[in-house]
């Protein structure tokens, strides 16, 4: 890393915005920060742009669909998991006589759907995590 020093007239600095084009308030949002680097400019009078911007595109790289929809097909399966999993627990434990017996301890309701919805949770994210180790252990070798 190279160390400029203040008062070298040649020195400046380059902010990148990174930007979504299809947000309709980017370019608002652009012209707003470009005067603000304009007013920190004339500030420094006499001297060259200190601070100068350039915009790039998030969209430079162009995803296919599979890119974001697995992530969301998985985020969505853990989600609905636990909350379903512990439905599934309590009307179970029901059946059983457990919840009635639950109810002589301080534990309250919403502490324990919370709990159980946790645990679920808990348990899908730990199946996810397994799931991707194995087929990131299948790809690579089919690939490799």
């Amino acid at each position: 890393m190279q160390r400029t020093e203040f008062n070298d007239p040649d020195a400046s600095v380059t902010i990148t915005y990174l930007y979504d084009p299809s947000s309709t308030s980017v370019d608002a949002k652009m012209e707003i920060l470009n005067s603000v680097v304009a007013g920190m400019n004339q500030r420094m009078s006499g001297m060259p742009p200190f601070i100068k911007s350039v915009a790039t595109t998030i969209l430079a790289k162009n995803y296919r669909f599979i890119e974001f929809f697995i992530p969301g097909t998985i985020a969505m399966a853990v989600m609905t998991a636990s909350l379903f999993g512990a439905v599934n627990l309590n009307t179970e434990l029901r059946q059983k006589g457990i919840i009635r017996k639950l109810s002589t301890t301080p534990i309250t309701r919403v502490d324990w759907i919370l709990s159980n919805i946790v645990y679920q949770f808990m348990l899908a994210v730990a199946s996810t995590i397994a799931m991707l180790l194995v087929s990131h252990g299948v790809l690579t070798s089919a690939c490799g």
